[in-house]
């Protein structure tokens, strides 16, 4: 290996730094170099008063540095090497940017020592002007801010100030993605460690210029402006020391006619109240609200009308888990009766335009809270109940009242005394109208979720109205009578089975409508797995009844395609032998003897039933049940009789 000297002359001569580079830091790691010794020899063009001269061994020497091992150099060389670069930063401009890269490597080396941060600071804020150097000159500069905060933020924190100081005039106009990602990324993490004080308000403006994110990628680049614009969200969180500033930009972004802005704007609000003090949040409320309000009580963009209730609820939730003056809790009833106000007018007809938005707004305000589902229920549910036995719009209204419900019972209010006697007449009122056809949507979805507060007598008299139910012409809305039963089913299955399962029969003088209706109750009581059994023989009793079984076999067929999950379907082609029976219900239909014949279609049927019921078995579950059926033809075959396959019904 050569000397040191010669690296410098090859410097001098032009040839190629990388390479270079690369063999003096070689020759370093493997100790045929002495790192002391390589400085020696770029002295004269380390100090060469040729600015071109003195910038190539400045580089060089940020290369050699870039590709040794953080721990290398001791903490000699490395104070040696720092306070080199430091003394450069006073000096021509055109050599600053390879002084900043040296930096840059040097401050992330283990031994660099404390003594040099606060002098690094100072030489960078005097003599560094960041928004004359290119983007990969800023880059570094910003890379030494973060550095020192992840090694030497103790004595950082000496001087606070001048460390944030140093980064709100390194980012000021700032224009490069790929910089601001990286400065978003670190300023959350500088901010909320270091108190911003009196340089709150500059900082913060720093950041709001650049509020609401105006960038287009270019071609398939990495960065994106939702990520921009989810990193400056995240700086505007960091301090609570924004939340005097920020309310200001953010109510004036969300009168802007621009999307972009007022979705930015409720998505900062969202994650932005959970960091921003309660003080600095109380005087906007009102203002913050009726910003709210343009967006909830309109038929507008569905986007913004999330957000705007996210950012309602969050709001809501923030003042009620948090400990509150007197002052600050009147602000929160005030918010609600704002609330309350502005969607009382649209309550009183479901068929208004309104209705549902006023009753979206609602139910989120009552899932925010303990607190706010009480306002709601003491407020609002009365008036819906008053509402719902009106002759108009029933399900409509009862559909509204469910997801509130479904709030008490996330909230245990059937205890509470602030709402227990409201509440207390609901299930009634509720089983009282499953007799008007117009209600019995809503009540089913209204029912389901209070199914957990009935006690038996109330019980009773849901199974008593659901029978009645059954037996009318009424047409069954599936979806909430369906999620209904199955609910109710699993949480008492022996009570289904005994005040509905078992006392469903159908007569010869019954309609269609009214037989699949019990028809489809039994097969959804499959979906319960201490109850697949008894409903699985149920139905097929009743496929084998010539008066309802086409009804039986669709209801089955629909069931099977739709509904199930796979353990269920291979219980019924298992244990339950469903595929076994209706070979054997097949195989006797075409006796001449017996009365029932099936026709075309309900082979059809029975063939799709079939084919959904093997697809979910095992292949040693298939080959079983194909053994056990061709044993059923050869049986009939063979002139002998088939043993029916055994029932609990």
């Amino acid at each position: 290996m050569t000397n040191s000297s010669e690296f410098a002359e090859k410097i001098i001569a032009g040839e190629d730094i990388l390479s270079l580079t690369n063999e003096a830091a070689d020759g370093i790691m493997k100790s045929k170099l002495a790192f002391p010794d390589v400085l020696s020899s770029l002295e004269p063009f380390l100090t060469s008063l040729d600015v071109v001269q003195r910038s190539n061994g400045i580089l060089f020497l940020a290369n050699v540095l870039e590709l040794l091992p953080a721990d290398f150099l001791n903490t000699d060389e490395v104070d040696v090497v720092s306070e080199f670069f430091i003394k450069k930063l006073a000096e021509h401009f055109s050599i600053t940017p390879h002084v900043l890269k040296g930096l840059s490597i040097i401050v992330g080396m283990e031994n660099f020592t404390d003594s040099q941060v606060l002098n690094l600071l100072g030489n960078l804020q005097c003599n560094v002007t960041v928004q004359t150097l290119t983007q990969a000159s800023r880059l570094n500069y910003y890379e030494i801010l973060q550095k020192l905060l992840l090694s030497k933020e103790t004595v950082l924190k000496s001087k606070p100030n001048d460390f944030v100081y140093a980064i709100i005039t390194g980012m000021d106009s700032e224009g490069d993605p790929r910089n601001l990602l990286f400065l978003y990324q670190f300023i959350p993490e500088a901010y909320s460690k270091f108190p911003l004080e009196h340089l709150a308000e500059e900082a913060f403006s720093v950041l709001e210029c650049y509020f609401p994110i105006d960038f287009t990628p270019k071609g398939d680049g990495s960065i994106t402006r939702d990520d921009l614009a989810r990193g400056l969200e995240n700086c505007f969180v960091s301090s609570t020391e924004f939340g005097p500033f920020v309310f200001p930009m953010i109510l004036e972004k969300l009168e802007s006619s621009l999307k972009v802005a007022q979705v930015d704007s409720l998505k900062l609000l969202i994650k932005g109240f959970d960091s921003w003090n309660i003080k600095d949040i109380n005087p906007h409320t009102s203002d913050l609200w009726k910003a709210f309000k343009l967006t909830l009580l309109q038929a507008g963009d569905s986007e913004l009308v999330d957000l705007a209730l996210n950012a309602l609820t969050s709001l809501l939730r923030r003042y009620s888990s948090s400990a509150l003056s007197a002052h600050e809790s009147a602000t929160l009833d005030q918010v609600l009766q704002y609330v309350t106000e502005n969607t009382h007018r649209f309550l009183s007809d479901p068929t208004l335009t309104l209705f549902l938005p006023s009753i979206k707004v609602l139910n989120g305000v009552a899932l925010s809270s303990r607190f706010c589902c009480e306002y709601v229920v003491k407020t609002v549910v009365p008036q819906l109940l008053a509402l719902a036995e009106n002759k108009r719009g029933h399900d409509a209204v009862l559909s509204a009242l469910s997801p509130i419900l479904s709030s008490c019972i996330y909230y245990d209010l059937w205890t509470s005394k602030e709402t227990q006697n409201i509440l207390s007449s609901v299930p009634s009122s509720l089983i009282s109208l499953m007799k008007d056809s117009n209600s019995q949507n809503g009540c089913f979805l209204c029912l389901k979720e209070i199914l957990s507060t009935l006690d038996v007598k109330m019980r009773n008299n849901l199974y008593s109205a659901v029978l009645s139910f059954l037996s009318t012409n009424d047409p069954l809305p599936e979806e909430s009578y369906s999620t209904f039963l199955v609910t109710l089913a699993l949480t008492h299955p022996d009570e289904v089975k005994q005040a509905v399962l078992d006392c469903i029969s159908i007569s010869d003088n019954e309609s269609s409508i009214t037989k699949k209706k019990k028809l489809r109750t039994i097969c959804w009581c499959c979906n319960v797995p201490s109850l697949t059994k008894l409903s699985s023989d149920k139905i097929m009793h009743f496929i084998s009844t010539p008066r309802c079984s086409s009804e039986a076999l669709d209801c089955l067929k629909d069931f099977v395609v739709k509904e199930p999950t796979s353990e269920i379907l291979c219980n019924l082609g298992t244990q339950c032998n469903m595929i076994q029976r209706l070979h054997q219900l097949c195989l006797s239909s075409v006796d001449s003897s017996v009365d029932h014949i099936l026709d075309k279609s309900n082979y059809v049927s029975i063939s799709k039933i079939i084919e959904v019921l093997m697809r979910h078995l095992t292949t040693e579950d298939q080959r079983d049940t194909c053994a056990s059926c061709l044993l059923l033809y050869t049986l009939e075959n063979a002139g002998e009789h088939v043993p029916p396959f055994k029932s609990c019904y």
